[in-house]
């Protein structure tokens, strides 16, 4: 997949997200600015990151994005990880439902917690994912 369309991709994905942000801080007016800012930082990750992982899910390994932060790009790892998982037990593709935590260690790890759906002909599946990401590849990758 080209950067041209991924690059696309994702500056649609962030008007979209800044649209959604918006009006949810609106409804929420109790939370703070920087909880709310959190939160949209995770969100925009997420999305972003799981864009990048879902063009590039015909790749056996994921290649980061350089216009990416190490975040995001752990993100689409962790996702492009899953869509192989999914695949591989017969599935169609694995959608990124929420991310709880995004946290990178001093040895050079990023963790990533996060919720997906896999779907297959029969259904789908939602899982928890603990994915461990270390030089853009993932290292851990526990659900259940």
């Amino acid at each position: 997949m080209s950067y041209k369309i991924i690059t696309a991709s994702i500056l649609c994905t962030a008007l979209m997200i800044g649209t959604t942000v918006t009006d949810v801080s609106a409804r929420h007016k109790k939370h703070s600015g920087e909880v709310a800012g959190a939160i949209a930082g995770i969100i925009a990750l997420g999305l972003l990151g799981a864009t990048v992982g879902r063009h590039q899910r015909d790749n056996e390994y994921y290649e980061p994005h350089p216009a990416l932060h190490p975040d995001e790009n752990a993100v689409g790892n962790c996702m492009h990880h899953t869509t192989r998982i999914v695949k591989k037990a017969g599935g169609h593709y694995a959608q990124l439902d929420n991310v709880d935590k995004i946290e990178a260690k001093p040895n050079g790890n990023t963790v990533v917690v996060f919720h997906a759906t896999g779907f297959y002909d029969f259904g789908s599946k939602q899982s928890r994912v603990r994915c461990v990401v270390k030089n853009h590849r993932v290292i851990k990758f526990k659900y259940n």
